[in-house]
């Protein structure tokens, strides 16, 4: 608060009262950087780093990730599920919430978006989480390599337009 007050007074001797504002303007922001604790981790402080919790303020108790099938074929992508389940026993669907944090253990085998979809890039085994409140949930998928497949003839056409040479 010292320097908004210096910095006001100077504004105000050189530049008139039209700076009136300012103090208030720096007043704010040294009251929100006091209110988010001037980037702690420490959750009482700072509530960008505070546990989610439920509608209800109930806390996160785990993370459960759900996949459609746990096999997919490269170059092919498939929609995971995130659940968070709460301490008053209730669940939120919180696969593309802002907090949610995805990854894959693996990403030349599999890679994962922020909203949970998973696109399989080479042959292997990778693991999918989820990290929500401080818990992690995770899922094993296998990626398999996309099946060779073989040309078949079924006909030949052949053109009665060429002349024999002589």
């Amino acid at each position: 608060m010292v320097i908004g007050e210096f910095e006001y007074r100077w504004c105000r001797r050189s530049l008139g009262s039209q700076f009136m504002s300012f103090r208030i303007v720096v007043l704010f922001a040294i009251a929100a950087l006091v209110t988010l604790g001037c980037g702690s981790d420490n959750p009482y402080t700072n509530p960008i780093a505070a546990t989610p919790t439920s509608a209800s303020g109930a806390a996160v108790t785990s993370v459960i990730v759900e996949v459609p099938r746990t096999s997919l074929t490269s170059g092919t992508a498939m929609l995971s599920t995130a659940t968070a389940n709460y301490s008053d026993g209730t669940t939120a669907d919180i696969t593309a919430h802002a907090t949610t944090t995805w990854s894959s253990s693996a990403t030349a085998v599999a890679t994962v978006s922020a909203s949970g979809r998973v696109v399989g890039v080479s042959a292997g085994t990778t693991t999918i989480s989820a990290q929500h409140g401080g818990y992690t949930g995770s899922v094993a998928v296998t990626v398999t390599p996309t099946a060779a497949t073989t040309p078949t003839v079924t006909s030949i056409a052949v053109s009665a337009s060429a002349q024999p040479r002589r």
